[in-house]
């Protein structure tokens, strides 16, 4: 199944990329925390009237965000040149263009006797991986203020329980509305995402007609 190894070798390097990118940025945040050098807070003005190296603490979680967005896009483009290879190479065909490309890919492999709604995998989570990309990429009219894409109203009545926003903000902010929350990919969201794509490409490759017969299979 050598499709299944090219998917699994993409996420093994997204996780490697996304530890690497966020921990100088992440050890930012801890020297500032600790005031550790070069961020000694004894050394500056009492009467500050804002708490030491807040500035650098927030473009250090904002470059933490960023990253994480950038590699929930990498997930979703790479879930979907993995579809894209199975039902060209395996069924002989692709579903119309257009949107709503992952319910498409669904009925598409449902006709062909595979229910994604059988496997192990979490097709809401996935749902929403596609979701959230769409947001982080085209964004909405009035978040244009930030390179940190946020949650809206659409994105919320999708996902009541959106597990790609900021916890904390969703915790601090509730009841203000959705776009106070950011879309956001922590390395155990992270990692949950890449193994319920692991276990819908398994369950594909187990299922599909004559799929030992298909080219790089």
């Amino acid at each position: 199944m050598q499709r299944l190894k090219i998917l699994r070798d993409k996420l093994k390097f997204i996780c490697w990329f996304f530890d690497l990118t966020t921990a100088p940025f992440i050890e930012i945040k801890r020297k500032i925390e600790t005031s550790e050098d070069p961020y000694e807070s004894d050394n500056l003005p009492a009467d500050d009237s804002e708490p030491p190296f807040v500035m650098d603490w927030l473009n250090a979680d904002q470059a933490i965000k960023l990253q994480g967005q950038l590699c929930l896009s990498l997930l979703q483009r790479t879930l979907r040149e993995y579809l894209d290879d199975t039902v060209k190479l395996c069924l002989g065909r692709a579903p119309a263009k257009g949107d709503k490309w992952f319910e498409k890919y669904k009925k598409l492999f449902l006709d062909e006797g595979v229910d994604w709604g059988a496997s192990t995998a979490s097709i809401s989570l996935i749902e929403e991986l596609t979701f959230a990309r769409n947001r982080i990429h085209h964004g909405s009219p009035g978040d244009s203020h930030s390179l940190i894409k946020e949650l809206d109203q659409n994105y919320k009545s999708r996902f009541p329980k959106a597990r790609f926003q900021n916890d904390f903000e969703a915790r601090i902010f509730a009841g203000f509305g959705p776009a106070l929350h950011s879309i956001e990919l922590t390395k155990e969201k992270l990692q949950s995402a890449v193994e319920q794509l692991l276990a819908l490409a398994t369950f594909n490759e187990e299922r599909l007609p004559d799929s030992t017969k298909c080219w790089k299979c």
